[in-house]
């Protein structure tokens, strides 16, 4: 069962990033998924550094294992469509 959850989430993703592709570039604006690492040490945690390095006007979300529950607080949730939009 929990392998099923699993690919359906990764379709939706999936989905997401293939709608996605239409819309332009926003050159400043980032998303770092971290599922299973989340240290700044992790292979995404040092992308981000090292971003943040280059350019520190940037705008930025982190999706961490924990953003994945269920979660009821509409603030961060309309946090995060409003930054996918």
């Amino acid at each position: 069962m929990r392998l099923k959850v699993k690919n359906i989430l990764y379709m939706i993703f999936a989905m997401f990033v293939n709608i996605y592709r239409i819309r332009p570039v926003v050159c400043n604006r980032y998303c770092f998924i971290m599922t299973h690492d989340t240290s700044e040490y992790g292979n995404v945690g040092a992308m981000k550094k090292y971003i943040l390095e280059q350019d520190k006007d940037i705008e930025y979300i982190d999706i961490t294992k924990n953003d994945y529950k269920i979660n009821t607080n509409l603030k961060q949730l309309g946090i995060l469509i409003k930054f996918f939009f």
